[in-house]
């Protein structure tokens, strides 16, 4: 064992868990009221993570009671782009440590067809991964490889599956909820910079009907960890190409904050719902 390892397994210790954590995206992180966490922990804190460096991402984790059930929160997350996709990894991993099972991802995105609109929520079906799946070459940019994780020519563990289980939970929670949803694709894109529009016009003939910055490498080391994993988008924007608008981050922040309430009631309506729905570790199968 590492001295981060046991630094890690440390920390985790010391943090109350819980079986169900929720990644708040961009501008995202008011679906969980931090006046409501029983636990905060901020990304600094946690051993080899660094603090959150992009604005609308608050960077910390919130322990909160939701429905009678314990609920992590991530506000905010690591980016590929930030240049340190190791941190990716180990904050999976540290959720994991703490007792995190059922893992549900929300991020924002643009929409590339015009039957899915700036606002809406999307249940992601599946993912395309254009951020490059991680190898075990030197120096790749890839995510670092879990503890314990088997590498392949196609990378950690060789999977981007999301859970249809848990994503039946969650379309029967919105449905109660009385939350909409619709349902898409996405494709994940390395970013900062937004996609052109001969990039969006290229992932339309794809058949997706969104794009964004994040979402495939959690999905991967949530696979690894044997955690049953389900994504969320936010629309807030058209893609490049769809609209003349100019894109920048603040109005993508801007246009996600609205969402959280939301997000904060479709998250514990699933809860609610937990008694009849019973998800076990994907750990090796």
């Amino acid at each position: 064992m590492t001295s981060r390892t046991r630094d890690l397994a440390g920390k985790a210790a010391s943090f109350p868990g819980a079986s169900i954590g929720v990644f708040l995206g961009s501008g995202l992180s008011g679906a969980c009221d931090p006046a409501s966490a029983d636990a905060i922990l901020p990304f600094e804190q946690i051993p080899g993570l660094s603090a959150a460096g992009v604005d609308g991402h608050d960077g910390e984790i919130r322990r909160s009671t939701v429905s009678g059930t314990p609920c992590l929160f991530v506000c905010g997350r690591k980016h590929y782009y930030e240049g340190n996709p190791g941190d990716i990894t180990r904050l999976i991993e540290f959720i994991h440590r703490l007792g995190v099972r059922q893992l549900i991802l929300t991020s924002a995105a643009g929409s590339l067809n015009k039957a899915v609109c700036p606002g809406e929520l999307v249940l992601v079906d599946d993912i395309i991964d254009f951020q490059f799946r991680p190898t075990a070459a030197p120096g790749h940019p890839g995510p670092a490889v879990p503890a314990g994780a088997s590498v392949g020519r196609s990378g950690v563990g060789g999977r981007l599956t999301l859970d249809s289980e848990l994503r039946r939970r969650l379309q029967s929670a919105a449905d109660h909820a009385g939350v909409a949803f619709v349902r898409g694709a996405a494709v994940t894109c390395a970013g900062p910079v937004y996609e052109t529009p001969a990039e969006i016009d290229a992932f339309q003939r794809l058949g997706v009907s969104l794009v964004t910055m994040s979402g495939a490498p959690e999905v991967r080391v949530a696979n690894t960890c044997g955690m049953a994993t389900a994504m969320i988008a936010l629309v807030t924007n058209w893609a490049a190409g769809i609209s003349d608008v100019k894109l920048r981050h603040d109005d993508v922040v801007a246009a996600a904050a609205p969402a959280a309430p939301a997000v904060a009631v479709l998250i514990a309506q699933l809860i609610a719902n937990k008694q009849d729905d019973v998800v076990p570790d994907r750990r090796g199968k």
